[in-house]
């Protein structure tokens, strides 16, 4: 997979000389350029914008300095230049060190000489195998000029100390010395193949050429022999030659420069030869076939998973329709929350997102447990329990884990929603549920504001008959329970009465509990109901004589107690 995806960046590479500077966000920090005469050109300030993920690029050294940067900068830290980590540049054009440096004292003449000293020599801190990957490269390229490095040496030590800049920040001081871009790219090689593979100790020549296990997201060490495949004639995983090797890292790169802009979700379209990256709320909005790639900006770009998308389409496989079943008016809805017809994923991923989670979903797919900053513990539980199977089928079109997940916690949202007291929230979230539902299942007719509308008219009917009437199915039976319950708790003379007084119905498990619970509650508000009461005689009497047939249904007793009174609603005229 991963050969497959830098032979496509390749290919949008060959297409495009600047792709990797296009997107390229330098570390924050002042970058100053020394002309050729020792002259400084004006100092450029880079901060990116945390929220949007953007720099400012106006400024006309800005390419010129991308390119400078790029082609100095060090692998990681564990391949340094200096030996003591202070100087974080890889060759004599370039001079990176951090602001603080300069107020510890660890920036000094010997600091500065050693670096200097390491670019200009660098057959001198090699030996074995990358000593001789250095002279191979050393008799392509040709050696260091010295004459050139011995300059800017003086340069930095006569100027670093009395420069005009502002050190207070926790960021970098970058110099380059000006000079054509070949010369930058060449003493970029210079540090660069020799320093590519993650441990020349693993390398093997064959036909003159050398293979090496690459650095990327892998990590092999003596300390570590565990990480060895024992069974195979070679224990890495896999070798690449120079020119794979290299290309392998630009595409890292250019994954970081996504990293870097908070675009951690990168399509790599097999079809069309390209690659895209969204951020955490952004959904692709084009059909799509590749890979998935998930990035998370670490000491270096780190893949965190992957995945083949055999088909992917924004739009869902037919619309679905959120439902107002049980005919509330609701205060306001905000954009985007509204009852009607959905037909993208995007729209989709807003709607669980406000009606479910309270806008916490679309920020929070993959943050750690630790840091979900949420109060509400029954929404933080459920957003845990349902974030990956909402995020592969919204953003990778798999429904094989999710019309199972959102049927659990959709329910739990609902009853979580009750038990803190949000009961317009219960309601919209009840509807949402059974929306959803229909959306999987595909009943057709057989919707939940269908059935409900049906047992509201039959069961109006049936209270204001003067005769006793009889409940004909479990569905009417347990809507007909959630209103008698609703009324008992509109009797409660407390002063502060919650939706948790109807905990003790919604967590029984069998019919006989529900009928022990009315009977207590009936005893318990009997003083409150007037024996004339021909609604409530009425309602009490068929659900006592009503026996159940079928499976202890919550989503019905619900639906009757969030849906509007029955008992109270006024007669209509005759």
């Amino acid at each position: 997979m991963l050969r497959e995806c830098t032979e496509i960046f390749k290919e949008q590479l060959q297409q495009n000389n600047n792709l990797l500077f296009d997107s390229y966000i330098p570390a924050n920090g002042t970058y100053l350029i020394v002309k050729e005469d020792g002259t400084l050109l004006e100092p450029v300030e880079i901060e990116l914008d945390k929220k949007s993920g953007q720099i400012n690029r106006t400024n006309r050294y800005f390419t010129k300095i991308c390119q400078y940067d790029y082609y100095s900068r060090l692998i990681d830290m564990n391949k340094p230049q200096d030996n003591k980590k202070i100087i974080h540049s890889n060759n004599y054009l370039s001079f990176f060190v951090k602001k603080e440096s300069f107020q510890n004292g660890k920036l000094d003449a010997e600091a500065i000489d050693r670096y200097f000293d390491a670019v200009s020599h660098p057959e001198l801190k090699y030996k074995g195998q990358t000593l001789k990957i250095y002279q191979m490269l050393e008799e392509e390229i040709g050696g260091v000029p010295r004459d050139i490095a011995e300059k800017n040496r003086m340069w930095i030590k006569e100027n670093i100390f009395q420069l005009d800049v502002d050190l207070s920040k926790k960021d970098y001081l970058k110099i380059f010395f000006e000079a054509p871009m070949e010369q930058y790219q060449r003493e970029n090689d210079r540090y660069l193949v020799p320093n590519i593979y993650n441990s020349n100790d693993y390398n093997l020549e064959m036909k003159g050429e050398v293979y090496g296990l690459p650095n990327n997201n892998l990590g092999m060490n003596a300390k570590k022999p565990f990480l060895s495949s024992r069974t195979k004639k070679i224990e890495v995983p896999f070798l690449l030659n120079k020119e794979e090797v290299l290309l392998q890292k630009k595409f890292f790169d250019h994954l970081m420069n996504f990293a870097m802009a908070g675009k951690s979700n990168v399509y790599i379209d097999t079809d069309q030869r390209t690659i895209c990256a969204f951020k955490n709320n952004e959904i692709i909005d084009r059909d799509f076939k590749g890979y998935y790639l998930r990035i998370q900006k670490g000491k270096e770009v780190e893949i965190h998973s992957s995945d083949i998308i055999p088909s992917y389409h924004p739009s869902v496989r037919r619309p679905l329709v959120y439902r107002n079943a049980l005919s509330y008016t609701p205060k306001e809805h905000k954009e985007g929350t509204e009852y009607g017809t959905y037909y993208t994923k995007e729209k989709i991923q807003s709607l669980l997102d406000a009606v479910f989670f309270s806008k916490f979903l679309k920020g929070n797919y993959f943050t750690p447990q630790n840091k979900l900053g949420m109060n509400d513990g029954y929404i933080k539980r459920n957003l845990i329990i349902s974030r990956e199977a909402i995020f592969d089928w919204l953003y990778k079109d798999e429904e094989v884990q999710v019309a199972k997940v959102l049927g659990n916690v959709s329910l739990d949202l609902v009853l979580g929603a009750l038990k803190e007291g949000y009961i317009f929230k219960a309601m919209d979230c009840f509807n949402l549920r059974h929306s959803l539902l229909e959306y999987f299942s595909d009943k057709g007719e057989d919707t939940m504001e269908n059935r409900i509308n049906q047992i509201v008219t039959d069961l109006k009917a049936k209270l204001d008959a003067k005769e006793t009437s009889e409940i004909q199915s479990d569905n009417e039976y347990f809507f007909a329970v959630g209103q008698l319950v609703q009324y008992y708790i509109s009797l409660n003379k407390g002063k502060k009465k919650t939706h948790a007084l109807v905990n003790p119905f919604l967590n029984a498990r069998t019919d006989a509990v529900l009928k022990k619970k009315l009977v207590q509650f009936f005893l318990k508000y009997n003083y409150d109901i007037e024996v004339s009461s021909r609604r409530f005689n009425n309602l009490y009497c068929m659900i006592t004589e009503y026996e159940l047939k079928g499976q202890f249904e919550k989503d019905l007793m619900i639906a009757g107690y969030l849906h509007s009174s029955l008992i109270y609603v006024p007669k209509e005229d005759k």
